[in-house]
């Protein structure tokens, strides 16, 4: 992972009730480390798509606010939690890209918004977003003044909605501004005042193009799928060192094979069997970067994750991560 660099002269606290401003910029060279840089929240990263991986991850701290600028080269599977009691909003960087939001394509000018303790989101390569994470009682205010009622309770799920397109647009700007910007003279954040107008600035941004009522809940038809899917991996990978065959795999969770080939394509984009192996040669990658000095094989990690062919498997995981699982294992232990 490359040098963190600071953005402005404070370092982000690691809760969103801090009373001062700051942030950091990180790129990384692993899919772990990305993850990991995101300080205080908790969040799994799986790197669905092949090649070495690198990613940029940018953090604005204000009082009771965090704002977030992110891209990664490959694609993606983030999952996790984030800061209790507050609300999370995000936007892809481009109009043009697509993504899936708790199993729900989405593209351009969707907008994801919920509560911020569950995260599931998947990425395709080369995608950016730009994204806030807020105290609920912040968000509480800022939409009674914004909106002139309570929050509604959409917000307290998982949803999708479409934004103004003038309004996406202005959201792009804006962070575009701030985050080119925050380490200029002009616009440091030393100064509380400062900050907690940029905040509130912000923050009016995200809701002022936000419906009263979104048409972009979740269909339950979808929620189902989604959760077969969930099913199908939770038993799947319970068998790792001798992984199902997509037959039993079906069997075992009451459905067709022609079914659960279309759920994992609605709700992941992928077919069962490049999903799981995807997520299979993750596992063995954790494993052998997270060794911390103890002697480990290449084999016995492959091994535990249902691969038994070392000749094939050493291919599979070059073309999946860029390098020879030799080399992962040997960065480990000379950490």
């Amino acid at each position: 992972m490359l040098p963190e660099t600071a953005l402005t002269a404070h370092e982000p606290s690691a809760g969103l009730d801090a009373a001062s401003a700051g942030g950091t910029a990180t790129e990384s060279v692993d899919v772990d480390s990305h993850a990991q840089a995101q300080s205080g929240w908790s969040l799994e990263y799986d790197q669905l798509t092949a090649g070495a991986f690198k990613g940029r991850f940018e953090c604005l701290q204000l009082p009771g606010v965090r704002l977030v600028r992110e891209w990664c080269n490959r694609g993606v599977r983030q999952r996790g939690s984030l800061d209790p009691d507050s609300y999370g909003f995000a936007l892809a960087a481009k109009p043009t890209q697509e993504f899936r939001f708790h199993g729900r394509a989405s593209q351009g000018d969707s907008l994801m918004a919920g509560c911020s303790d569950e995260l599931d989101m998947l990425c395709p390569p080369d995608f950016g977003l730009i994204a806030m994470v807020a105290d609920a009682p912040l968000v509480d205010v800022m939409w009674q003044h914004t909106h002139g009622s309570q929050v509604p309770a959409w917000l307290r799920g998982q949803v999708v909605t479409r934004l103004p397109v003038a309004q996406a647009t202005r959201l792009r700007d804006l962070y575009s501004r701030i985050f080119n910007d925050v380490d200029k003279p002009p616009a440091r954040l030393d100064d509380p005042d400062r900050a907690v107008y940029l905040r509130d600035s912000v923050l009016a941004c995200w809701l002022a193009g936000m419906p009263a009522d979104p048409a972009g809940d979740t269909p339950p038809t979808l929620a189902l799928r989604r959760r077969l899917v969930e099913r199908a991996c939770e038993i799947a990978l319970a068998e790792s060192e001798d992984p199902l065959s997509i037959l039993e795999l079906c069997r075992r969770v009451g459905a067709s094979r022609r079914k659960l080939s279309y759920c994992f394509q609605e709700v992941l984009g992928m077919s069962p069997v490049g999903y799981l192996r995807a997520i299979r040669l993750n596992r063995v990658r954790r494993d052998l970067a997270h060794v911390g000095g103890r002697p480990k094989s290449v084999g016995n990690a492959a091994a535990r994750w249902g691969f038994w062919h070392l000749s094939q498997f050493s291919l599979d995981y070059k073309r999946q991560f860029g390098e020879l699982p030799s080399a992962t294992l040997r960065r480990s232990l000379t950490a």
